[in-house]
């Protein structure tokens, strides 16, 4: 939490962590009967919503993790799968050392990035502190406009892809 708080400038209360909230957004899966929640949610603007899974112990966000019922998932296939479920196209993963944006539209192939805070806190990570503080700001998460959010950056940047592959694919069938 003191990464968005103390770092990201934003408000304790855009983390919203109530129990209903949180309930709503939870996920059991149907067959393993293990429930995926989230740590925290956000309403960011326009609308949109922010899944944030928090971890107090360094974990690898990719290792399959063993449990009681036999799910064995890693933490990120987990929050995509949440993420799916509740047709929130953007988590988050954090630790004590990484952060990780996952963005995952229904329907389409999911993406990520990692944040790792041991290379943002040297000077050679200013590049990328400089990237994670834009993106994760207060600004952009609560009072950009419309088309200016991390999500509809997201978005964008999907839609650009997309018709960059499109462009290409024409090249070569030329």
């Amino acid at each position: 939490k003191d990464i968005f708080t103390n770092i990201l400038n934003w408000e304790d209360a855009d983390l919203l962590e109530d129990e209903e909230s949180l309930i709503k957004f939870s996920f059991i899966h149907p067959q393993f009967n293990e429930v995926i929640r989230p740590s925290y949610l956000v309403n960011a603007c326009h609308g949109q919503t922010i899944i944030i899974q928090s971890f107090d112990k360094n974990i690898d966000f990719d290792t399959a993790l063993s449990t009681d019922d036999k799910w064995n998932s890693s933490i990120h296939f987990k929050l995509e799968r949440l993420l799916r479920e509740k047709q929130v196209s953007t988590g988050i993963l954090v630790t004590n050392n990484k952060l990780r944006l996952v963005y995952a539209p229904r329907g389409e192939t999911s993406g990520y990035i990692d944040f790792p805070f041991e290379i943002m806190i040297q000077a050679s990570g200013r590049l990328v502190f400089a990237a994670f503080s834009e993106l994760f700001s207060a600004s952009k998460a609560f009072n950009s406009k419309k088309g200016q959010s991390l999500i509809d950056v997201l978005d964008l940047s999907r839609k650009y892809q997309a018709k960059v592959s499109i462009e290409l694919s024409g090249q070569v069938l030329e």
